[in-house]
């Protein structure tokens, strides 16, 4: 910093206040030689020019300072003679940049805002005088009429700035009543008389500007006030109103409602500069403000849209979340629930955020945890995948919830899943490809009993309650394996069932951390019943091909069709090859003990079947 910008704040209040001109020395020395060519200006400080532009600067260069000394020279003059030597336009620049300074001080009350108008003004605004009234005591009520709109829409923007984006209610609450004063008041002719209808309208956009902030439903009042076209408003309604409230609805659905702004200072800065509440005549007027400015909002906005999506599905989903507040001085470590898809709050200012309700699976964002992982989700267009409970249908299918009270009443009696009616696992799932296997297969109306409809009702009772319907192919294959075995037995189908069952075999028992067991994939009964269906069928055909099992230990040549059935009862008993059964060499007739000491590496079973064959064969 140059030593002669260290009376900075000196100059700018000087600049905002006026006075005799002061010389120049260094740098400004010859920055401001030359004088204006629009006005003679006189020895006087011209603060129709430089007062906006010094109220701000002082404001922004001592920002979040808190300091006690610069916010008493922006504070509103309490006093008639002092109101008179301030523009009452100036007085919302004034009270704009006393926020800025003391802005741990602004609060999201209606009281705040109220506070800052001195006693003076709230006495005498929108009143006429008496008749009688000394002439020189005379009270301009114009002016204090004026002053109070624009400090009630200056501590509005302060509200609005601090609290962009934030989904404070408070504050919301607080702009919107100011809201409505402003258009009571645009109701009352008298008031509006003495106003000064141009003087209203200003301060009812940049109370609109502070609204477009933060809440949606604002949208109304922007479509009330945007509606106001053609006699008798092409007068009164100019340009920069309509920029104003256009501006207002842009930011309700920043970025197509994905996007919200940031309260940081730079995003203060910025939006300092695309709100300036003074706005344009017409479409070419940049005298006060250059109209390109109103752009840099862009700088303050970042995503934070949460958009649910089913993982199942794919599509998008309603999903109630609840965000708790960190513990600061505005919050109190307070939370509240919405639906999402929703924006979220600042993330600085939010220390948890939860999917909850009974529809989904929780998922939790904290601070201290995966806080990572949420600014991830936030920066891939929101997308936040969930997982949805069995036994509930999606908020769009039902919103209330009835159909989801009847699933639960329906899980209360297991006596027998195997005459589940095709409504009762309807009425867990809203999967297109289920209700579509359920109502070409399981609808039929039958007279006789068909257990394989049984089977596939039982395989889709246990998938959708148990919340795995990703398995129902694998069991409806698994089921197949048995209805083909009297026909057609294939080495590759046996070896999927047995990789089933050696995997569930280890599984079983096995405890979760905290003593839970876990859930298995497939269930184990109907694991051990296809089993126990096969054993009975490779039984049944060991029987009756006795000697096609006798040829295969003897090493004899075989033809192709005898193979099929018997390389399935291979593969399930683990028989050993014809050479391994060679090199046993029994004196006499074979008995249990002899073949398990000389094949020890076999199940008991498996040794009784080659027993079996072997004393057919002798």
């Amino acid at each position: 910093m140059w030593s002669s910008d260290l009376n900075m704040a000196d100059t700018l209040c000087h600049f905002m206040v006026g006075g005799e001109k002061r010389p120049m020395t260094g740098r400004d020395k010859e920055r401001f030689r030359s004088p204006s060519y629009q006005i003679h200006e006189g020895d006087c400080v011209n603060v129709d020019v430089t007062s906006p532009g010094a109220t701000l600067a002082l404001g922004m260069l001592y920002f979040k300072t808190n300091n006690k000394a610069v916010a008493d020279w922006l504070v509103t003059p309490d006093t008639q003679f002092m109101l008179d030597h301030v523009r009452p336009d100036f007085l919302l620049l004034r009270t704009l940049a006393r926020g800025l300074v003391l802005w741990d001080s602004v609060m999201p009350s209606f009281e705040w805002i109220m506070d800052n108008i001195p006693q003076l003004i709230k006495d005498r605004a929108f009143k006429r005088g008496r008749e009688d009234e000394d002439e020189d005591n005379l009270i301009d009520y114009e002016t204090m009429s004026q002053g109070y709109c624009n400090i009630v829409a200056g501590a509005c923007m302060v509200v609005g700035l601090k609290f962009a984006g934030t989904a404070n209610a408070a504050a919301f609450d607080a702009l919107m009543k100011c809201m409505n004063l402003s258009l009571k008041v645009m109701s009352i002719p008298n008031s509006v008389e003495q106003t000064g209808r141009s003087a209203l309208e200003n301060c009812m956009v940049v109370v609109l500007l502070a609204l477009g902030m933060g809440n949606l439903e604002v949208m109304r009042l922007c479509r009330m006030l945007r509606s106001r076209i053609g006699p008798p408003y092409n007068h009164i309604v100019v340009y920069g109103c309509y920029m104003a409230i256009s501006m207002a609805l842009g930011l309700l659905f920043l970025g197509g409602g994905r996007y919200s702004l940031k309260s940081t200072p730079e995003s203060i800065a910025v939006m300092l500069c695309a709100f300036f509440p003074k706005f344009p005549q017409h479409s070419n007027d940049n005298r006060y403000h250059l109209q390109a400015f109103r752009h840099l909002y862009v700088l303050a906005a970042e995503p934070r849209l949460v958009l649910p999506r089913d993982v199942d599905t794919g599509f998008p989903c309603y999903v109630p979340m609840e965000i708790r507040f960190r513990s600061t001085e505005n919050y109190g470590s307070e939370s509240f629930q919405t639906l999402a898809p929703s924006l979220l709050p600042q993330l600085d200012l939010i220390e948890e955020v939860k999917i909850l309700g009974p529809r989904y699976w929780p998922i939790v964002f904290n601070i201290n945890k995966n806080w990572n992982t949420l600014k991830l989700v936030l920066q891939n267009n929101g997308v936040l995948y969930v997982k949805q409970r069995a036994g509930h249908l999606s908020y769009v299918e039902d919103p209330k919830g009835y159909r989801s009270m009847l699933a639960k009443s329906l899980t209360s009696d297991h006596s027998s899943h195997f005459s589940t009616k095709p409504e009762v696992i309807k009425a867990f799932t809203s999967d297109p490809l289920i209700l579509s296997l359920v109502n070409n297969f399981l609808g039929i109306n039958t007279d006789k009993e068909n257990p394989t409809l049984q089977s596939m009702s039982a395989i889709l009772y246990e998938c959708v309650t148990k919340e795995k319907p990703e398995v129902i192919s694998s069991c409806i294959a698994l089921q197949q394996i048995l209805e083909k075995s009297e026909f057609h037995l294939k080495y590759t189908a046996i070896c999927q069932l047995k990789l089933v069952k050696t995997y569930n075999c280890c599984q079983f028992g096995v405890l979760r951390e905290g003593g839970l067991k876990m859930e298995q994939l497939i269930k184990m009964e109907f694991v051990m019943a296809l089993i126990s269906r096969l054993e009975n069928i490779l039984d049944k055909w060991q029987e009756e091909n006795m000697e096609l099992l006798v040829k295969y230990l003897q090493g004899e040549d075989m033809k192709a069709y005898e193979i099929c059935h018997l390389s399935a009862y291979l593969t399930w008993f683990d028989i050993p090859t014809p050479s391994d059964i060679a090199k046993i060499v029994v004196e006499g007739a074979p008995t249990l003990p002899t073949l398990c000491a000389c094949l020890p590496n076999l199940p008991v079973r498996t040794v009784l079947r080659i027993l079996s064959a072997w004393t057919a064969a002798t």
